[in-house]
């Protein structure tokens, strides 16, 4: 049997962007640059000009585009996760184990059977990740 793939084995973070609202500080217009931390990682951006053409200053928000990563991820046998919003939905994924072969005259040991839903549930959670999800729910 396969090594089971442990939480601490999970693929590395997937690099992905991120669209965020910001919100023009005090003493900056726009054409100034701002830094803008997300998830810990600091990016410099500049304010844009507003829709109208007009200058954006302090107060006004804007849209842009910052780098993360998903480097872990939630996964719950119920549609919803507590305390979470879900703002996107993503295809549905299925996944399986395939490194048991089934004997007709042996009755599979419980370990086993354990062992392959661990295996199951790890693939789905790692297709899940490099899909860019941050959850896997309703297992």
């Amino acid at each position: 049997v396969p090594a089971i793939v442990g939480e601490d084995e999970m693929p590395p973070p997937l690099k992905t962007t991120h669209k965020v609202t910001v919100q023009v500080p005090s003493g900056k217009k726009s054409g100034d640059s701002i830094d803008v931390v997300f998830n810990g990682n600091t990016t410099r951006v500049y304010i844009p000009q507003g829709s109208d053409g007009k200058k954006l200053q302090a107060g006004d928000s804007f849209k842009c585009t910052v780098p993360g990563s998903v480097d872990k991820i939630v996964t719950s046998t119920l549609p919803t996760v507590v305390g979470h919003t879900i703002v996107k939905q993503g295809n549905i994924i299925w996944g399986n184990s395939s490194s048991y072969s089934y004997q007709y005259h042996t009755a599979p040991n419980p370990s086993l059977v354990e062992d392959l839903m661990k295996e199951a549930h790890n693939n789905l959670a790692v297709h899940a990740m490099k899909m860019g999800h941050n959850a896997l729910l309703g297992i």
